[in-house]
């Protein structure tokens, strides 16, 4: 029991800091690939909820 507990916390001591690094630019890489994707579902998501337009309304660009 004692060997596995010092094994895994070597690793952890080791590898821990690298692991989280390359977790954290991987998630602010899939953040930022993500973040117009996300804002055009929430954009549409509040259109359909709040129906702030009527059929005949205009709308320019």
């Amino acid at each position: 029991m004692e060997i596995g507990s010092a094994v895994i916390t070597t690793f952890f001591v080791t590898y821990g800091l690298e692991l989280l690094a390359v977790l954290g630019a991987v998630g602010l890489a899939f953040g930022l690939a993500l973040s117009g994707t996300l804002q055009n579902f929430a954009g549409g998501v509040m259109i359909l909820l709040f129906k702030p337009y009527k059929v005949g309304d205009f709308i320019e660009a």
